[in-house]
């Protein structure tokens, strides 16, 4: 059995539950955004993070602290507070 990574892991659930359709498109998704961003040791505040994706994935690719914020009252959906 391969050993599966918290990054792994994080894929898989995040198909699972639905936030997003397709692993291979998160993943390429996640390299571009953040391939420049060394978050490991550090602390990531996410304002506006809706269901946590990339919240999440900063606490899998090694942030120390990570803060989740979203403001649901003001300006978000139904289906956000839903989600």
């Amino acid at each position: 059995m391969i050993k599966q990574t918290p990054f792994d892991r994080y894929l898989d659930a995040v198909v699972a539950e639905g936030v997003y359709p397709r692993r291979g498109n998160l993943k390429f998704y996640l390299g571009f955004l953040f391939e420049s961003v060394p978050l490991a040791g550090k602390s990531m505040l996410d304002i506006g993070g809706g269901t946590g994706l990339f919240s999440f994935y900063g606490a899998c690719a090694g942030a120390e602290r990570v803060l989740c914020l979203e403001p649901e009252t003001a300006g978000s959906s139904v289906a956000m507070r839903e989600t």
